[in-house]
């Protein structure tokens, strides 16, 4: 009996584990060309790190934190919200927002890109972080409602 609970909690780790590199490797075609090419290249092909380090000439470390730190990136909800609702922003809000939800870049590069205040950006930035929650409070309205039909 206590196998058959060890082989269900096997699978259902498997399924998550599938499930997430689905998401990541979905997610990397809306990032910069470089990450993108890593992430496919670890997660949709399956590559080690190691090889990856070597084939790049960077160390293996370096490589393995960039890599978590995408990760990490790719499943923010606020990546997905990015994604989500970029066309219906406004110009300014809509850069922001891919700048550093789905980019990752720092508000004070942001702020020197655009050629906008720090103040700006960190405006932008808070705006397009309620717009998210509340975009992701509605589809879990949505999901919940949904169920219960």
């Amino acid at each position: 009996m206590q196998t058959r609970l060890d082989d269900t909690a096997l699978d259902m780790r498997r399924k998550r584990r599938r499930a997430l590199v689905t998401r990541i490797v979905d997610a990397a075609d809306h990032l910069p060309p470089d990450e993108r090419q890593l992430l496919l290249a670890v997660y949709g092909r399956g590559m080690a790190v190691r090889e990856a380090a070597a084939m790049l000439g960077t160390p293996e470390r370096q490589l393995r934190r960039r890599v978590k730190a995408l990760v990490r990136r790719v499943c923010d909800p606020s990546f997905d919200a990015a994604v989500r609702l970029e066309p219906e922003l406004p110009r300014q809000l809509r850069q922001v927002a891919r700048l550093s939800a789905i980019e990752g870049i720092p508000m004070r590069q942001i702020a020197q890109r655009l050629g906008i205040s720090y103040h700006n950006v960190r405006k932008h930035r808070d705006a397009f972080k309620a717009m998210a929650n509340t975009a992701g409070v509605m589809a879990r309205k949505r999901l919940h409602a949904e169920a219960a039909v």
